[in-house]
């Protein structure tokens, strides 16, 4: 069985695999899931090219932004070097651009999610044959780069009648205490909708969810047509039968994105339990086709994703705001096998480690043994870190 790793950026994706027999095996593509290489004289120039697995993919050049279609690429014994001419379609040959002497770049695709094309690399599968028994881990910065570049989707907030503006007001917390002009706050949700119903502090219910109070709610989103919706009800941490109500109405509504503040924060502050809520259904509609297209490339194929707190995770069990900190996570992981194998005279400073990306550059430091404590401080609460990420 094989077993892959790969790390998906915001610019490339490198991947890494161990074969049944013990060999390790490196690739890189880009994270558009495209291949680049060069045209020379009618012939295909790229260093991934080692093996005749591109038939079916389709080829465009980049100058002229023509489309062909692969049908019957073959190596011709030079490493990185095929007659691609040969390869296209009687119609698509008869392109002057491929017979000139012209240096041209041209880009190989399927379709495909970037780990799924450099997943195929590494096992030298063809597009129309099942990937071998394989395990993948799977790190990304999507969710990162989604929430630095604001490409997320359109979230509607439900909250206790009130509280509508409970992110635009915070904490009161002034990060430049000298400031005199106060920029207002930086909110990710499109709408908000104040729901008629109250917990005490105690759990106890106060006033209770009417049948009427959920179907204008129904109603008032159906409207709207969100991509994701965030519920996020006072008290709720200790009693969230409301916040499930609402769940269970807005599913059978047909709303495929729904995130509960009580299934991603066990935090009592309200602020931050709703900015939690928000960032996960920001993230929700991104992430969520994004791994649901490698599961379903790979054939179904159980993919384990990288989290906030340097753990893995099952893909339908990943929470999109635990993927912010699992670049940084990752680091502090990779540092501490570092760390755990240098001789004791080597261990005076710790370890640095920085990954620079083209989106987001990431940096840890450890000195000593990582513990279960130090785990679960990493991916506790997105609350302070969201704040830094959302600066303009």
């Amino acid at each position: 069985m094989y077993q892959i790793w790969i790390d998906t950026g915001g610019t490339f994706t490198d991947g890494l695999a161990l074969d049944p027999t013990g060999n390790l095996h490196r690739t890189k593509v880009l994270s558009s899931s495209r291949l680049r290489g060069q045209l020379i004289d009618g012939k295909l120039v790229a260093p991934w090219l080692t093996a005749p697995i591109f038939n079916g993919y389709q080829l465009r050049v980049i100058e002229t932004d023509e489309v062909f279609t692969i049908e019957s690429l073959s190596v011709d014994g030079v490493l990185g070097n095929a007659d691609i001419l040969s390869a296209l379609n009687p119609a698509d040959r008869m392109s002057a651009l491929l017979t000139s002497t012209a240096l041209h770049t041209v880009e190989l695709f399927t379709g495909e999610e970037a780990p799924v094309l450099a997943a195929r690399l590494l096992t030298q599968t063809p597009i129309n044959q099942p990937f071998p028994p394989l395990e993948m881990r799977l790190g990304t910065t999507k969710g990162t780069n989604a929430l630095l570049e604001r490409k997320g989707g359109r979230v509607a907030l439900l909250v206790t009648k009130g509280f509508k503006d409970v992110l635009k007001i915070g904490t009161q917390q002034r990060p430049d205490l000298f400031q005199l002009a106060i920029p207002p706050a930086d909110v990710l949700y499109d709408s908000v909708i104040e729901v008629e119903e109250r917990m005490a502090a105690n759990g106890q219910i106060l006033t209770a969810l009417s049948a009427q109070t959920i179907t204008e709610l129904v109603g008032q989103l159906q409207d709207a047509q969100p991509d994701a919706i965030a519920i996020s009800l006072l008290n709720a941490y200790r009693n969230p039968v409301h916040e499930r109500q609402l769940r269970d109405a807005l599913t059978q509504a047909g709303f495929a994105y729904i995130t509960l503040s009580t299934t991603v924060s066990v935090t009592p502050q309200y602020v931050a339990r709703t900015q939690t809520t928000v960032v996960d259904a920001y993230l929700t509609p991104v992430m969520r086709s994004y791994l649901d297209n490698v599961q379903q490339q790979l054939g179904g194929i159980a993919v384990r994703i990288m989290t906030s707190s340097g753990g893995l995770v099952r893909a339908d069990l990943f929470q999109p705001k635990d993927s912010l900190l699992s670049g940084p996570a990752g680091g502090v992981i990779g540092a501490a096998d570092v760390w755990a194998n240098l001789q004791p005279g080597q261990r005076k400073t710790g370890v640095l480690t920085l990954d620079m990306g083209g989106t987001s550059t990431d940096v840890a430091r450890i000195q000593g043994e990582l513990t279960i404590g130090s785990r679960l401080k990493l991916g506790h609460s997105i609350y302070n870190y969201h704040r830094w990420l959302l600066k303009p």
